[in-house]
């Protein structure tokens, strides 16, 4: 109990009798004190709709679409330019190959003119027989340089057809692409929402438990508090009890607080045959009493 230091006899008199109500009069009726409630912080998770997380897959594939598409693209046009070199290198050969043919024959019908001259036949009809069919051998050969050639180039064509179609679908390839790995992402993000989802409903329902905790351990002791009060306020206290809880260390220490302040002689004077110190201090009377005499002895 807090009091403020008395100055006179009758201010320490007040301040015994407030402390002997206190801790000895009859108790007031436990007014219960209301306590701040414990409202923890929730954590709060709006999930995606289903289009929402259409959205969200779409930019977090669109990159590797865009790349893949980009790269496809780049390797369909490589391989035509290497096909389309292949083409002109056929043609060059080709172009070589007959030039190589026209040479020989035109070598081959020299020697045989220079030969039918010399034997003087060169009018001859044979002569003229003999320059026809180099003449066609040369076209035969030429014509199956041609077609070669001209198989291997139209092979050559042909793909490049091919990878030129590829090319105008990479877009609509990678579009198919898209759509089948956004429907896996969209499965794959919303398993991880709803993952996350029971893990915020787990962390919220700890909050609720700890919460409840709280408001129990409240009742609880609002309860202790109510019978503990109440079984003070049905019986006197006992002298342990009132030593325990204070009450003569207050009265002693009030009446020091005044007595000290007077001369030892004085103060001696008054505590003896003091009955309402008597009574308010019971058997630590005597024990307040000599402390003074000694005092006054000294």
């Amino acid at each position: 109990m807090n009091f403020n230091p008395p100055t006179t006899y009758d201010e320490m008199m007040m301040t015994i009798k407030a402390i002997f109500v206190y801790y000895r009069g009859k108790r007031e009726v436990y007014v219960e004190e209301e306590v701040e409630k414990l409202e923890l912080e929730r954590l709060i998770f709006l999930p995606l709709t289903e289009t929402e997380l259409a959205q969200k897959a779409t930019v977090l594939l669109k990159p590797s679409f865009i790349e893949r598409t980009d790269r496809l693209k780049q390797e369909i046009t490589k391989k035509i330019t290497s096909l389309t070199a292949e083409i002109q290198a056929l043609k060059l050969k080709e172009n070589l190959l007959i030039e190589e043919v026209e040479k020989a024959y035109i070598a081959t019908n020299e020697k045989l003119r220079e030969t039918y001259i010399k034997n003087g036949t060169a009018t001859s009809g044979i002569y003229g027989v003999k320059i026809s069919e180099n003449v066609q051998k040369q076209k035969e050969e030429i014509l199956d340089i041609k077609t070669s050639i001209q198989e291997k180039i139209c092979l050559l064509e042909q793909e490049i057809l091919s990878l030129r179609t590829e090319l105008e679908n990479a877009d609509k390839r990678y579009e198919e692409l898209e759509a089948n790995e956004i429907e896996k992402k969209v499965i794959e993000l919303s398993d991880e929402q709803e993952k996350y989802l029971a893990e915020v409903q787990k962390y919220n329902n700890s909050l609720e438990e700890k919460e409840v905790k709280y408001r129990n351990s409240l009742v609880k002791l609002s309860a202790d508090l109510k019978f503990k009060y109440a079984s003070l306020a049905s019986t006197e206290l006992s002298k342990t009890q009132l030593i325990d809880y204070g009450y003569y260390k207050n009265v002693l220490t009030c009446a020091d607080q005044y007595y000290s302040t007077l001369s030892p002689q004085v103060a001696y004077e008054s505590i003896s045959n003091n009955a309402e110190l008597m009574t308010y201090l019971d058997d630590f009377y005597e024990t307040f009493l000599r402390a003074y005499k000694l005092k006054y002895l000294e």
